[in-house]
C-alpha cells in the first residue's frame, strides 16, 4: 500500500476523532487502499468525509474530489 504523508496537526486530530485503535487501524488502511483515487487539499477534508460517509470507494470510480467540511472544525472546536 502506498504510505500516507501528512502533518502532526492533522494526525492529532484523527486520533482525537477516531474514538477507538481500530477505527483509527480502519481509516489509515482505507486512505491507503484508495489515496490514488482520491483528491483533496487537505488531510482533515477526507477524515471528515470518512466521519460522515465511510471512506470507501466503489470500483467504478476512478477519481473523486472531496471538499472542505466546517463540520469537522466545529466539532473539534467544541470538544
Amino acid at each position: 500500500m502506498a504510505p500516507i504523508v501528512t502533518d502532526v496537526f492533522a494526525l492529532d486530530a484523527m486520533t482525537e476523532m477516531l474514538d477507538s485503535p481500530l477505527r483509527f487501524l480502519s481509516y489509515l488502511t482505507l486512505r491507503s487502499r484508495f489515496g490514488g483515487r482520491l483528491l483533496a487539499d487537505h488531510e482533515l477534508h477526507l477524515l471528515a468525509y470518512h466521519l460522515k460517509r465511510n471512506l470507501w470507494l466503489a470500483s467504478d470510480v476512478g477519481l473523486m474530489r472531496v471538499e472542505g467540511d466546517s463540520d469537522l472544525y466545529h466539532a473539534m472546536a467544541s470538544s
